[in-house]
């Protein structure tokens, strides 16, 4: 029975998985912040978890997909677009996941978030009465074409109010929700 895991052990690694997201979320949501420690101890976990359960099977996840976000991500880190403790606990969920559970992941984390900012966007009170919702887009498209002129990379929600703000902490543990589910 050694390297087996049982459905009890799999879904223990799930919810152990939620839980980390769900603590990332509230630190995100309160501190603005994902502490290195609370990552760090994710990613331990993982590490420990294939070491003693996933060693000989067939149904282990892949490390290397703890990869995939950093490479997919990398870009908009690099544009100061999406903070840098969001892809590493993105990078610590896909360590217990295969590839094609983290890529559906990254999709229903971003697909949620995009639909919530757009919906902020058009229905969230204005400064002014009469300012029109497309408006706000004007706020990504000076952002880049400030940094193509200037190269300078300032982080994108500098300035923005605080109901502005995209926590991604909190997407990434409501996407995780329906692969503890073992929906995917």
């Amino acid at each position: 029975m050694c390297g087996m895991v049982t459905k009890n052990e799999h879904m223990s690694t799930r919810l152990l998985v939620l839980f980390l997201a769900e603590g990332a979320a509230l630190f995100d949501l309160k501190e603005e912040r994902i502490p290195n420690l609370w990552l760090l101890t994710g990613l331990l976990f993982s590490l420990t978890g294939q070491i003693l359960f996933f060693r000989d099977s067939r149904s282990n996840p892949d490390f290397l997909s703890a990869l995939i976000p950093l490479l997919l991500l990398l870009p908009f880190y690099l544009l100061r677009m999406i903070g840098a403790g969001d892809i590493k606990l993105l990078m610590v969920t896909g360590a217990f996941m295969k590839p094609g559970q983290i890529l559906r992941q990254l999709l229903f984390t971003f697909l949620s978030a995009s639909v919530c900012a757009v919906l902020h966007i058009f229905f969230s009170p204005s400064d002014s009465d009469d300012s029109h919702p497309f408006e706000r887009f004007r706020y990504l498209i000076r952002y880049l074409y400030t940094f193509r002129l200037s190269g300078c990379r300032e982080p994108y929600w500098r300035g923005a109010r605080a109901e502005e703000k995209v926590h991604l902490a909190v997407y990434i543990f409501a996407a995780l929700i329906p692969w503890a589910a073992g929906w995917y």
